[in-house]
């Protein structure tokens, strides 16, 4: 079963993030908005397990644009909220941290 996990912050607590990099697998997404957009820009362990596991990376437009992160990147795909929207029917579970 695919999972869509949905980032929001920059920083969580240690354990949070173990939780995390643990239930992050092969076959899910990582879509990242408000200021969790800014993990793009730093050298950041999901971002890393993702690259390893050959995920999919999105990041909500508008929350990029409010924050300056740059929308010239092959790492990751610029989502808007109408597809954020379609995102979310396309993975059988969702995950918010």
């Amino acid at each position: 079963m695919t999972r869509l996990h949905q980032l929001n912050r920059l920083h969580y607590l240690a354990h949070h993030q173990d939780e995390m990099l643990l239930s992050i697998v092969k076959g899910d997404a990582l879509l990242l908005i408000e200021e969790a957009v800014l993990k793009v820009i730093q050298n950041d362990s999901v971002l890393e397990q993702a690259n390893q596991l050959s995920l999919a990376v999105y990041v909500l437009e508008k929350d990029a644009l409010a924050h300056g992160v740059s929308a010239e990147n092959t790492v990751y795909t610029l989502i808007t909220t109408e597809q954020w929207l379609q995102l979310t029917t396309e993975y059988d579970h969702h995950m918010s941290w």
